[in-house]
């Protein structure tokens, strides 16, 4: 029988953040991280990029070096997973028969991606993107394949798409919306990156529902709602990530698109925290949940909860940003999309270089997102921490 202070289940950004803020806020009881994976926890972002077109190597993209956790007492589980938690022993039983006690038990699982419920999804050829041995076996399969077609024009979809277009391959992309990345974007950064893409020889096509994946021993291609069949000899799928709340509803969690917390991941069971992608956070006075799906809200969380649960000040909850890198081009957004407010285009479109600042009726600054343009994406997140209008220069 083991025993730990702390014990995080997930092995992502969430988890290496909580532990290293922990025992850099003093926490003197053991911090133990456990991971389904086999290896420490590494950055996520250069999955679809980096480590996709072959500019990095795995080992390049580890958040801290195994001797970080080693030299400060953090026990890393890893290649384990958790069965069972009671919350009442406080004890959470692994896959290879031993236990870990708990004084308290965060549950930060992260997303899994979501394979749409039609024929075809399971054939092989057909592939999700979210771990390290995924971007490693979908790098080769592009070694194999000619003409690679994206299901689902976000983040994800067009990060794969501009990773393949770098290797010289054919690439389509099957976007539902009326345009790209309309979940996390406006449709003006929309537009612009979606003619980014056609220059570079991607087909885009919007309006695209998927219905049937085609094939027999393998896919070869995609059935859309009109008809059409759209030929791949491999097929991405990158239409979103459903939260990895089982442990959550085990625990008998209030869940409701993720496991259900308030601002310091505090569950409402005693004990028991949950942060990262596999939460949802419901602040007081709000009845409408936020979850924060991305490294930065998955890092804010961490750090509040080891301040909480150290007893240091609240650094309270940063201005929510996010970023995406496809080909040349960086597109940076603070704030939460989403509302009807006024648009602001500063810099040149035409010179790539610009940004996009939303108001509310009173001027200020609720979102701003930046083309290759840094400096206006700082300026627009100081401004929507202060409540300022849009930032001159």
């Amino acid at each position: 029988m083991k025993s730990g202070g702390v014990v995080i289940v997930g092995g992502g950004h969430a988890a290496a953040e909580l532990a290293a803020h922990l025992v850099q806020n003093g926490y003197e009881e053991r911090v133990s991280i456990i991971s389904e994976e086999d290896r420490a926890p590494y950055h996520r972002p250069p999955l679809s990029k980096g480590v996709l077109d072959g500019a990095q190597q795995p080992e390049e993209i580890a958040l801290r070096p195994e001797r970080f956790y080693e030299e400060r007492g953090i026990q890393l589980l890893l290649g384990r997973k958790v069965v069972r938690v009671d919350p009442q022993a406080r004890e959470v039983l692994l896959d290879d028969g031993s236990s870990v006690r708990f004084e308290k038990l965060v549950i930060a699982t992260g997303a899994a991606p979501v394979v749409p419920p039609i024929e075809g999804a399971d054939l092989p050829g057909v592939c999700t993107l979210r771990s390290l041995e995924d971007a490693i076996s979908l790098r080769e399969a592009f070694g194999r394949s000619s003409r690679v077609l994206l299901v689902g024009g976000g983040y994800v979809g067009l990060e794969v798409a501009a990773s393949a277009r770098r290797m010289g391959l054919e690439v389509a992309v099957l976007e539902a919306g009326a345009e790209v990345m309309s979940r996390s974007v406006s449709p003006t950064i929309g537009a612009f990156m979606r003619r980014i893409h056609e220059g570079k020889g991607v087909e885009v096509n919007l309006r695209a529902r998927v219905e049937k994946i085609e094939g027999d021993s393998r896919c070869r291609g995609v059935t859309t709602a009109d008809g059409m069949v759209h030929e791949a000899d491999l097929v991405v799928l990158g239409v979103g990530a459903a939260p990895r709340d089982e442990l959550g509803v085990e625990c008998g969690l209030a869940c409701d698109r993720g496991i259900r917390v308030d601002e310091f991941g505090f569950t409402g069971v005693p004990g028991i925290h949950a942060i990262g992608d596999c939460s949802v956070i419901h602040e007081s006075g709000q009845d409408e949940g936020l979850r924060l799906e991305s490294v930065s809200g998955a890092v804010g969380q961490a750090r509040r909860l080891a301040a909480h649960l150290t007893g240091r000040p609240d650094p309270g909850r940063d201005v929510f940003n996010f970023w995406t890198h496809q080909y040349e081009y960086k597109v940076q957004v603070a704030g939460l999309p989403g509302g009807d407010w006024t648009t602001e285009i500063a810099g040149n479109m035409d010179e790539e270089v610009f940004a996009v600042y939303h108001t509310d009726g009173e001027g200020r600054v609720q979102v701003v997102e930046a083309v290759n343009h840094p400096s206006a994406f700082v300026r627009g997140k100081a401004a929507i921490r202060k409540g300022a209008p849009v930032p001159g220069g």
